[in-house]
């Protein structure tokens, strides 16, 4: 008779199509609970297993939702196997904000983390899915669009104080990351306000 209930229940049956993982779970437990209420006077321990299995699915699904808020509130990046720890990629982002106008070595961000430059290297990259040279070339780029709108800074000002070697290497850089030139693109942001 466990059996049965179990398995219309829906246990051990992956979800229908159309239906997501958090519908599914709770047509389980819905099911888990018919179950009960028609069986808790003619068999106690199906009665039980029902019920611990809804409780089991419930803390699984409330500590789901709470661990994406969190993310979600604090801006985190999720766990990732094999990627940074939170802590980490919030001493990386930290450390490379605060650097940005002069070289960071890999290797610096490695003793930041308090691992090995290989293994830094390979979590770095699960973590934020760029290697950590593009990770800070995208900050320099960002800081320096930043830096073109707030202030009239000269282009090779603004390339040295965002940590680039010159007006040429921002221009290069920042035509990759963003298609179009330093001056063409203040140009149309200043124009348009």
């Amino acid at each position: 008779m466990a059996y049965a209930l179990t398995q219309s229940a829906g246990f051990g049956h992956a979800p229908s199509d159309g239906i997501n993982s958090e519908q599914f779970n709770h047509e389980i437990v819905r099911g888990l609970l018919a179950a009960v209420a028609s069986i808790w006077q003619l068999e106690d321990q199906v009665a039980e297993t029902c019920v611990q299995k809804a409780i089991e699915i419930f803390h699984v699904e409330g500590a789901k939702c709470q661990s994406d808020a969190r993310n979600m509130a604090g801006g985190l990046a999720r766990n990732v196997a094999g990627g940074l720890a939170p802590w980490q990629i919030r001493r990386v982002k930290r450390h490379v904000s605060d650097k940005l106008d002069r070289s960071i070595s890999t290797r610096e961000l490695a003793r930041v983390c308090g691992l090995s430059v290989s293994h830094f290297n390979r979590a770095f990259q699960a973590s934020f899915s760029i290697c950590p040279h593009a990770y800070i070339l995208k900050e320099r780029v960002s800081l320096a669009q930043r830096m073109m709108l707030a202030t009239r800074e000269p282009l090779s000002r603004v390339a040295v104080a965002c940590g680039f070697s010159d007006q040429s290497h921002l221009t290069r850089v920042f035509g990759r990351a963003v298609g179009e030139t330093p001056y063409g693109w203040r140009r149309n942001r200043l124009l348009s306000n």
